[in-house]
């Protein structure tokens, strides 16, 4: 018996090998995958504005609008709530090329007002931190003018802190050398600040004398509190006032830092002990058994909280300080995001916080600035 395919049954397997075909093709289809990279959230955002030097800043200081860093060569400045604001292609922060140093290793004093940089050896330049570049309302102390025999300015050996210390009343006090060091010798300048006018500086020098036998040469550090200052020096800890008048008020000892919380002074000593004065610095008493976290530490307030701030290469440790008499306590905060460089400055300007560090500037909401970390 012989057997015929129709047309129609031709066409009927041709669409279903077709389909099988197909069927099989779609099978064979790689599936694209698209993988999309998304950025880790971090506790601290950076301030993207900031490019090479820019980010590496090595003091901080404010006024009520501003932040004020320094940088090698500029000024750094951030001026988010100034009305109107400080604004151009960056955002709210210009650099302004204020012939600071390029010396990454010398801290400069600011203040709200006005910032000082040796221009030379000799010469010390006091210029206005929100007219960095406007020479007419520039000031200049002469250090041979004060002292025939001055070679140069004193750089603190605390490694963090500025040079000299500018205190409420715009007065700056600051250490220079001689060739011959027997004697600790510092230049005292109350600085006039007129509206729309120079700077003028009214400067004199105070001699610590050196006992019989003994040279002075080293300043730790130099710190304004209200309206006088307290010096660290290898020959102790001395209290200088606005008249110039200049006591020792401890004996010879190795502090770190100094502040003033709640109307008592501390001084932390390497270590684990640390020096406390509530009269004003005029007796001290050593109370030992301070953390380790107290070492190389910087202190600072923000908002109604005592801040400290880890130094060192690759340190940025946060933690909040409670004393309570000679106890305290100490609770370390949130640093994720700050990178691997040290911090240089801790600033409250508004609602939000700042941290200028040698790889970049960092912020946060104040409200969140005080979360635990885990």
């Amino acid at each position: 018996m012989a057997f015929t395919i129709s047309t129609t049954m031709n066409r009927t397997l041709l669409f279903v090998f077709l389909l099988v075909a197909s069927s099989l093709a779609a099978c064979k289809k790689e599936v694209e995958i698209q993988i999309k990279e998304v950025d880790k959230t971090y506790s601290w955002a950076e301030i993207k504005r900031l490019y090479g030097t820019d980010k590496v800043i090595l003091n901080t200081g404010k006024d009520a609008n501003s932040v004020f860093m320094q940088t090698p060569s500029l000024l750094g400045i951030l001026s988010p709530l100034k009305n109107p604001p400080v604004k151009n292609r960056f955002g709210y922060y210009i650099t302004a090329f204020a012939a600071l140093p390029n010396d990454v290793s010398l801290k400069v004093p600011i203040g709200p007002v006005f910032l000082t940089f040796p221009a030379r050896d000799t010469l010390l330049q006091l210029t206005r931190t929100t007219e960095p570049v406007t020479s007419s309302y520039n000031a200049y102390i002469n250090l041979r003018q004060l002292d025939p025999r001055a070679t140069s300015i004193i750089r603190t050996s605390t490694s963090w802190l500025p040079f000299g210390a500018i205190n409420r009343n715009n007065t700056l006090l600051f250490g220079y050398r001689t060739p011959t060091f027997n004697d600790l010798r510092f230049v005292l300048a109350k600085v006039n600040v007129t509206a729309g006018g120079p700077l003028q500086a009214q400067s004199r020098t105070v001699i610590i004398s050196a006992p019989a036998g003994r040279a002075y040469s080293s300043i730790r550090w130099i710190k304004a509190v209200d309206d006088y200052f307290l010096v660290n020096c290898d020959g102790g800890l001395y209290k200088i006032r606005e008249d110039g008048s200049a006591k020792q008020v401890f004996g010879a000892n190795s502090t770190d830092d100094c502040y003033k919380w709640q109307g008592v002074l501390y001084a932390v000593e390497e270590y684990n002990s640390i020096l406390i004065s509530k009269d004003d610095g005029e007796t001290w008493q050593r109370s030992t058994g301070a953390p380790d976290a107290f070492t190389f530490t910087s202190y600072h307030v923000i908002g109604d909280s005592l801040i400290g701030a880890a130094h060192g290469a690759g340190s940025n440790y946060l933690f909040t300080l409670r004393w309570n008499g000679p106890n305290y306590r100490i609770r370390a905060l949130k640093n994720d995001g700050l990178g691997q460089g040290s911090i240089s400055g801790i600033e409250q300007l508004g609602d939000t916080v700042y941290v200028g560090t040698t790889s970049g500037l960092f912020k946060r909401p104040l409200n969140a600035f005080f979360e635990t970390k885990l």
